[in-house]
């Protein structure tokens, strides 16, 4: 593989900021000064640029000739997204490491109110606070908290990785834990982001650290992450994971299939946690589970799925609705 680097670290900082990134011109500098207008400020900058073709190689020299804090990579051809995530999370030197996207955003204290959180709580693995998520002209579009009966701090390892597993239906959201600020030792030491080529790679990477390690989680916004009109897969329909989406119907069966070997052969879960492995995947299976395939069904296929969807849907409505009356 080639790759250009620049690189004027001479120290070993205590958090590396990874920022991957593809044509990223229109709010990369946004991205960049915030992270540089951080309050804290033993960190370094690591950009990967997935050799993008617009302006965002001019953009990250200009920042990196003003700022020593900056290590810039320019790699020879687009590696796919994965991949370019992992390669910037492989670079970090720091004691923490966090990712962030080159349409994101934090407020000043983001990085010192994590890194005190891990000083402070040696059983933890990673931290993250409520995010604020934004359209694409900075209206606010949701907030997403983890508070009260949703802190993950207060779950066994089970219900988290559980949570995790169901993502696409429960909406928690745990996902997102990605974008925690992480230890970078445990995090190199976990199985890589880019060793599953399916749908939702985020969703089995995170399971990993549900059963390897505690979660924490500051109620309070510093984080803003961007939603775009378009979702990624149709923002990016080469990128393999994304291809699936569009084009293969066993897409998804791939992502719930991925899961356990993926858990298996990780390095951080205890052994004796690797027991939980297959209610995880019966909890992403069902959560999958109209989606599991999405090729066209014969009429004798399609008319009992639909009616078991219709039961299945007044079922939970049903459930959901004797749950708030007995909680009244």
């Amino acid at each position: 593989m080639s790759l250009t680097t620049t690189n004027k670290i001479t120290k070993c900082p205590k958090v590396s900021v990874g920022l991957p990134v593809y044509n990223g011109e229109k709010t990369l500098s946004r991205a960049l000064n915030h992270i540089l207008n951080q309050i804290f400020s033993d960190y370094e900058l690591l950009i990967s640029d997935n050799a993008s073709n617009d302006k965002t190689e001019e953009i990250c020299k200009k920042y990196q000739q003003e700022y020593s804090s900056i290590k810039y990579f320019r790699r020879d051809h687009n590696y796919g997204i994965s991949n370019n995530f992992n390669f910037v999370a492989m670079q970090a030197k720091g004691e923490y490491f966090i990712w962030m996207h080159d349409d994101d955003y934090w407020e000043p204290e983001f990085l010192e109110i994590l890194v005190k959180e891990l000083d402070s709580k040696p059983e933890v693995g990673l931290s993250m606070c409520a995010i604020q998520r934004i359209n694409n002209d900075g209206d606010e579009f949701d907030l997403i908290r983890f508070n009260a009966k949703d802190d993950p701090y207060r779950m066994t390892p089970l219900k988290l990785i559980n949570q995790i597993a169901e993502g696409w239906s429960n909406k928690k959201r745990y996902h997102l834990f990605m974008f925690s600020m992480f230890r970078t030792q445990l995090f190199h030491a976990a199985s890589k982001y880019d060793d599953n080529n399916v749908p939702h790679p985020d969703r089995i990477f995170m399971c990993q650290f549900a059963l390897a390690t505690k979660f924490s989680y500051i109620d309070k916004v510093l984080y803003f992450r961007t939603v775009h009109e378009q979702p990624m897969n149709l923002r990016h329909p080469n990128d393999l994971q994304n291809s699936l989406i569009n084009d293969d119907p066993w897409g998804y069966s791939k992502t719930v299939l991925a899961l356990g070997p993926f858990l298996l052969n990780s390095r951080i879960i205890p052994w004796h946690r690797k027991f939980y492995i297959p209610v995880a995947i019966f909890k992403m299976a069902w959560a999958y589970k109209w989606v599991l395939y999405r090729g066209n069904l014969s009429w004798y296929f399609k008319v009992p799925l639909n009616f078991a969807k219709f039961a299945v849907k007044n079922l939970r409505n049903s459930l959901c609705k004797n749950r708030s009356i007995s909680g009244k």
